[in-house]
Formats: C-alpha cells, sequence, structure tokens
C-alpha cells in the first residue's frame, strides 16, 4: 500500500513540473512573439536574429506549451484512474 502512495506522489510532481514548464514556455513564447512584432524592424539583425527567425522560434515555444499542457492533462486524467505507469 505504501508504494501506490508513492507512486501517485511522483505522479503529481510530473504532472505540475508539466504544467509549470507548459506555463514558463507560454509566456516566453508570448513575450518573444510581443517584442518580434512591436520593438524588431523587418530585416534587421540583432545578435545573429531576425524577426522571421524570432517569430518562428515565438511560434515553436507556444506549441511546445500546448504540447506540454496536454500531456500534463493526460497525466492527470491518468492519475486519477490509477493508471499511472
Amino acid at each position: 500500500m505504501r508504494q501506490h502512495i508513492s507512486q501517485r506522489v511522483n505522479a503529481m510532481k510530473l504532472s505540475k513540473l508539466l504544467h509549470v514548464l507548459s506555463v514558463l514556455l507560454g509566456l516566453t513564447g508570448v513575450v518573444m512573439w510581443t517584442v518580434a512584432i512591436l520593438a524588431w524592424p523587418a530585416g534587421v539583425v540583432r545578435f545573429g536574429v531576425t524577426r522571421d527567425v524570432m517569430l518562428l522560434c515565438a511560434i515553436l515555444s507556444l506549441l511546445t506549451a500546448i504540447w506540454l499542457v496536454i500531456s500534463a492533462m493526460h497525466h492527470i486524467m491518468l492519475e486519477k484512474t490509477g493508471e499511472v505507469l
């Protein structure tokens, strides 16, 4: 019984970690997108990065955040049914 309880605690930690990472990546993507649109003129290279590259990185960050949210929700659903691997 004790082993089952410890597995649930570890599973909750993983879902929380996935959620925190998704929030951080989402905020990073939004900040990058805002900087690229509002403060980065087209055709200007800063730190070896153009506006287009910055927008692509922001999109990738947002898509990764969405993927992490979906995986966190899936993991939470597995925790509820007791099917945590």
